[in-house]
């Protein structure tokens, strides 16, 4: 799930870093608090709390990486959300003397969209850009309402899992391309159901549920708690149900599953990794609070250390420590705006959509699989993707949702009246 937006009415287009938490976090704006200086330019002297604590997270990292293209993008991307568009420019134009190749989202700089020098930069950064179309539709769904953003496959039976934030339920569509409900909307206290993955040791599947703003029913289940559940693949029926008990603001984004049966979950609010052991229904921190900028997208490494997707890039983090640190990459390979994440074949697969014009990447790693040596464009055509949000990988390709229409809906009515399309699964080869 793409980091969002924090005001109390989301916009209908999306609109920087920030622009779908609202929709899915269900939070408000609440009381403005100073931002820091920057150079160059300045944020404004007071914005929304979200869109501060997110430019102080990316300032930091960019005193360490100032040419680091998706740090001075999403820099760029929240002066304009903070309400200061004529200072995102030399943040853009510093993107631009690096060569960044990622097109700017005309939705994201919409206040400039009739600034002369924002067009002729706009205009190189899209000449340069790689025209990669190279996927496939595999499967549509009949609800266009559905509003999905976690999918998983089981490698077993070739089924397919689609989880709804709107409906709070999961649809499985099997090797034929039949769509059947899995987990009716609500079972088991679903809420909106975000990132799901499959457990073939113990024949689960396990769902991350949350109170969007956008989910029909129970009052946006303002007195639910957020947590993970899990379902058995044989019939759907609840297994295991796993929540947040103290009270805190916690979103659950997405997960890991051991060969042990441990879940591990990023929760995005609280910018923490959590653990679920095998034998206990308890969430336990694995990180401290903050440690994370909005942690997301997470894949398991080999040795049992995580790949941990976060607005500055990648985390590798220890789950016995909690260290973590850092992932190297090299000019020309951005980290930064991953939502779906999966590690295959000695490569991570990513779901980048926060740093520009989405599109589905492989990152190439050292032996070591610490350091990123290269990245590819294994999909940017912005006919086929219309702001992906997770994929998952079986039989040289990777699976994965190309229109989320996250921001279709605010609270109980449609926001605009949102012309909708059917989801798309786009089949992307490896």
């Amino acid at each position: 799930m793409r980091a969002g937006r924090a005001a109390s009415e989301p916009r209908r287009a999306l609109a920087g870093p920030a622009a779908v938490i609202a929709l899915l976090a269900g939070c408000s704006g609440g009381a403005a608090m100073p931002a820091p200086a920057t150079t160059p330019g300045a944020a404004p002297a007071r914005v929304d709390p979200l869109i501060a604590r997110l430019v102080v997270a990316v300032d930091e990292s960019l005193r360490a990486r100032p040419d680091d293209g998706g740090l001075l993008y999403q820099r760029a991307a929240l002066t304009v959300e903070a309400g200061e568009p004529a200072d995102a420019l030399p943040f853009i134009e510093r993107l631009d003397a690096i060569g960044w190749d990622v097109p700017l989202r005309p939705d994201e700089y919409r206040p400039l969209a009739d600034h002369p020098r924002y067009r002729e930069i706009a205009a190189s950064i899209d000449a340069r850009a790689p025209r990669v179309s190279r996927s496939t539709v595999a499967f549509t769904v009949p609800e266009p309402d559905l509003i999905p953003e976690g999918i998983a496959v089981d490698p077993r039976t070739r089924t397919f899992y689609l989880g709804s934030i709107r409906k709070r339920k999961v649809l499985a569509i099997d090797a034929h391309g039949a769509v059947s409900a899995f987990v009716p909307p609500g079972r088991g206290g679903l809420l909106s159901a975000l990132g799901i993955k499959v457990d073939t040791g113990r024949d689960l599947l396990w769902v991350a549920s949350h109170a969007s703003r956008s989910m029909l029913g129970d009052a946006h289940g303002a007195q639910r708690a957020a947590g993970v559940l899990a379902f058995a693949l044989a019939d759907g029926r609840p297994r295991r149900r796993v929540l947040f008990g103290d009270g805190a603001a916690h979103l659950p984004n997405d997960m890991a599953i051991a060969a042990d049966g441990a879940v591990y979950v990023t929760d995005s609010t609280a910018g923490r990794l959590f653990r679920i052991p095998p034998d206990r229904d308890v969430l336990e921190p694995i990180t401290r609070p903050g440690a994370l900028v909005y942690p997301n997208g997470i894949a398991l490494m080999p040795d049992g250390r995580l790949y941990v997707a976060h607005l500055p890039g990648i985390a590798i983090v220890d789950p016995g420590s909690g260290a973590m640190r850092s992932m190297a990459t090299v000019p020309g390979a951005p980290l930064g705006g991953i939502d779906g994440l999966v590690l295959e074949g000695g490569a991570l697969l990513a779901v980048q959509n926060g740093i520009g014009r989405p599109r589905m990447v492989s990152i190439a790693l050292d032996e070591s699989g610490e350091r990123a040596t290269a990245l590819s464009v294994l999909e940017n055509d912005p006919a086929a993707l219309e702001l992906p949000t997770t994929t998952c990988a079986i039989g040289g390709a990777i699976y994965s949702i190309a229109n989320s229409q996250l921001n279709a809906f605010s609270g109980d009515a449609a926001a605009g009246a949102p012309a909708l399309e059917a989801p798309r699964i786009l089949r992307t080869p490896l």
